[in-house]
């Protein structure tokens, strides 16, 4: 189970004036106790954010206002364009003749966002800038003044900064010491997010396994496959894993501190995470003692953050028992 949530929104830095003498530009919003004006909701709908990048469709109609006096010649000649963390623009959408939207997108790594975060979201923003309509006569030039214009505008992906990755079940056969036959689970998850997490028979990491015999041990990887589409600057640790009965109610930690806190009962050891995964190892074990075999879930808790100004490590926790260092 992954549980990661992308949110898109946009919003302008600057105050929108349109040609009626309102706060903002025809179905843009104002914002209260602010000086700018939010985007019309289909532009805002049409907002996708993905691990790997943003894209979103503009009509003229979204940044104009009376579009339509604008001279198809020109209109096909204007430009919407983009800027990340370097401020520097360049382009990303050419309008057509009509109203017809024109969709586009970036990829993080090929444009790095302005990144932002609060205690428990990162912001990924683009600013977008749209020309100004001008007629040419001769070797002149005249701002078309029948039309106001959104100058400028951000569109943000929002992430969770704190992700969870679960197992499916894992067999733990108990009076059986041979080959365990019960396994069900797939132990297959999500792979369209960003981090998974699945567990091995041996420590080549290359056979899938869901069914141990106690006392063995069970290989545990946490793939980040799709952070190396994030922008560098994001940084992620895996700060706890423990595991939890079939029933929902006994847990066991193996271990916190990103690492840094071990459970001694369980024989863990653990890597430092790398770009993009952990691995971890502990003994099989059960919760239930009464029965020819159990399940558990393993559950990870993973936290991201801005690299050099976030605390998304809590590395630095002291150990607490059973936990030793």
């Amino acid at each position: 189970m992954i549980q990661l949530a992308f949110v898109c929104e946009a919003s302008t830095p600057n105050y929108a004036t349109s040609d009626t003498g309102s706060d903002c530009l025809s179905g843009w919003t104002k914002v209260n106790g602010q000086t700018h004006c939010n985007p019309p909701t289909e532009l805002t709908d049409s907002i996708t954010c993905s691990s790997t990048g943003i894209s979103l469709t503009i009509k003229p109609s979204h940044v104009f206002e009376n579009h339509i006096l604008i001279p198809a010649d020109i209109l096909s000649t204007m430009k919407v364009q983009i800027a990340g963390s370097q401020s520097t623009y360049e382009d990303f959408i050419t309008f057509g003749t009509d109203n017809t939207g024109k969709t586009a997108g970036k990829t993080w790594k090929n444009l790095g966002p302005e990144i932002h975060s609060t205690s428990d979201k990162l912001f990924m923003s683009y600013k977008l800038k749209v020309d100004e309509p001008i007629l040419t006569y001769g070797s002149s030039t005249v701002k078309l003044q029948t039309t106001q214009s959104v100058n400028e505008f951000y569109v943000t992906c929002v992430i969770d900064r704190q992700v969870e990755v679960t197992t499916s079940a894992l067999s733990m056969d108990i009076l059986n010491f041979g080959a365990a036959t019960n396994g069900t689970a797939t132990n297959q998850i999500d792979t369209s997010g960003i981090f998974s997490i699945k567990t091995y028979s041996d420590n080549t990491y290359g056979t899938e396994s869901d069914t141990y015999t106690i006392g063995n041990t069970v290989f545990a990887k946490i793939k980040a496959d799709n952070m190396a589409q994030m922008p560098s600057i994001i940084g992620w640790e895996v700060n706890e894993c423990k595991a939890t009965g079939d029933d929902g109610a006994d847990t066991m930690p193996i271990f916190k501190s990103a690492g840094a806190c071990l459970n001694p009962y369980l024989g863990v050891s653990s890597s430092p995470a790398e770009a993009t995964q952990r691995k971890f190892n502990f003994k099989a074990f059960t919760f239930d003692d009464t029965t020819a075999d159990d399940s558990i879930e393993i559950k990870c808790s993973i936290k991201l953050g801005k690299t050099g100004s976030d605390t998304y490590s809590n590395s630095a926790d002291i150990c607490q028992p059973p936990m030793v260092s």
